[in-house]
């Protein structure tokens, strides 16, 4: 019978053992919460990038939006993954993926393509792409966006209306 318990504490040992450990040198995160409106109402899905000013260990500190338009940020770094971000400053980066239907070619289709005619294509799906366009093109660039959050002691909060920026370009 003790032969039975030291194998049942070995295996409860083991298994809160199993599972991905803090790295060395992460951070203390503290809570971060991003909210995304157009003319005050949520966006799904977008996602939202904080870009530090200044290199962290090749953290990603990311979010996605959900049905109230609000994306709770997370630190991860490999595999190991936790609510909030770390204190510092930010750029804020907002992207939405949207499927743009371009006619499907088959490969021979695509290899009797001339270079004029590849251009061609590519200009038109640009276009129907920028026709349905959820976040302006300047929250999706890291070197133009004018969107900051600093983290300090207190949690990090932002709000942002996009349709503020629709008519910056």
């Amino acid at each position: 019978m003790k032969m039975f318990w030291v194998s049942v504490c070995f295996c409860l040992l083991v298994l809160v053992g199993c599972g991905t450990s803090m790295p060395s040198g992460f951070p203390s995160l503290k809570d971060c919460r991003v909210t995304v409106t157009d003319n005050g109402q949520p966006i799904p899905d977008v996602v939202v990038n904080l870009v530090p000013k200044f290199a962290v260990n090749s953290l990603f500190i990311t979010g996605i939006t959900d049905a109230s338009g609000t994306a709770v940020i997370k630190t991860r770094h490999g595999e190991y993954s936790r609510n909030g971000a770390p204190e510092g400053d930010y750029s804020v980066i907002l992207s939405k993926s949207i499927d743009v239907e371009m006619p499907i070619l088959t490969e021979e289709q695509s290899l009797t393509l001339t270079p004029a005619q590849q251009e061609a294509r590519q200009k038109e799906q640009e276009k129907k792409m920028e026709a349905v366009r959820v976040i302006p093109k300047l929250l999706e660039e890291p070197d133009q966006t004018p969107l900051m959050l600093q983290i300090g002691n207190e949690t990090g909060k932002l709000s942002v209306d996009i349709a503020e920026y629709k008519t910056k370009k």
